[in-house]
């Protein structure tokens, strides 16, 4: 980074006939007070993407480094696998199984009113993760799915004929999508698949750790102890990517 930004530097200075320039911590700023030359706004874009490559270059390696739960920072970008475990909330439409998320794919004539039912198979995907503990044997992390955008990796299941009777849940997600989930002809020609995420599931998340005050801590010296939350942010999302069932 340090050789980018003297090169930076240099290309600032030949833009132009003059100029002034100041050095800051992330990166260098030339403001340009005459008319720089050809050559040299070109060598000055070539700098500028020189630097952002390097940026984008320390980040993914920021990402892609695996760290034990006992070992993450107080805050920054962090990647952890481990199985899944604390208390499933949800349960699958489709089988009614208790786990922590799943997802749905549905296979349907058009579900619009309006589009008739000679356009082609709808398809729809629902999925849900609620939040979960990660254990990778070091220790134990909250992955809070609900604190920032999510994005879920996993191989979508096979749809199969769905031959039964729409459980509430089913009828709900159809409903969700804009089908009459009671029309006999989209129930009859239905083709349905789910994964589920149960407790023991092998996960990997890459997210952004921050501290956040444990409601089960013992207290510390002003009384309180925290604890680190894997969760995602608008720059960082948090991607959770489903490595064993």
């Amino acid at each position: 980074m340090i050789l980018a930004r003297w090169l930076l530097l240099i290309a600032a200075m030949l833009g132009g006939g003059y100029g002034g320039y100041w050095l800051c911590s992330d990166q260098v700023v030339y403001m340009v007070l005459g008319v720089p030359s050809g050559a040299g706004l070109g060598l000055l874009a070539s700098m500028w993407a020189l630097v952002w490559a390097e940026q984008l270059a320390d980040e993914r390696r920021r990402r892609a480094t695996y760290r034990r739960v006992s070992d993450l920072p107080s805050s920054g970008a962090a990647r952890v696998e481990g199985a899944i475990h604390g208390e499933p909330t949800l349960s699958t439409p489709l089988r009614g199984l208790s786990v922590f998320g799943y997802g749905l794919a549905l296979e349907s004539p058009p579900f619009g009113a309006s589009s008739g039912y000679d356009n082609g198979p709808e398809k729809l995907l629902v999925e849900q993760l609620e939040p979960f503990w990660l254990d990778d044997g070091s220790g134990r992390v909250f992955v809070d799915t609900k604190a920032g955008p999510l994005r879920i990796q996993v191989s979508r299941p096979r749809l199969e004929p769905h031959d039964g009777v729409p459980t509430p849940a089913l009828r709900a997600a159809l409903k969700r999508a804009g089908a009459d989930p009671n029309h006999w002809l989209i129930t009859a020609n239905l083709r349905a698949g789910e994964w589920a995420l149960t407790g023991g599931a092998r996960v990997r998340v890459d997210g952004w750790v921050r501290q956040e005050v444990d409601p089960g801590g013992q207290g510390g010296f002003r009384g309180t102890t925290t604890r680190p939350v894997l969760q995602g942010t608008k720059k960082h999302p948090l991607r959770v990517k489903i490595v064993a069932y």
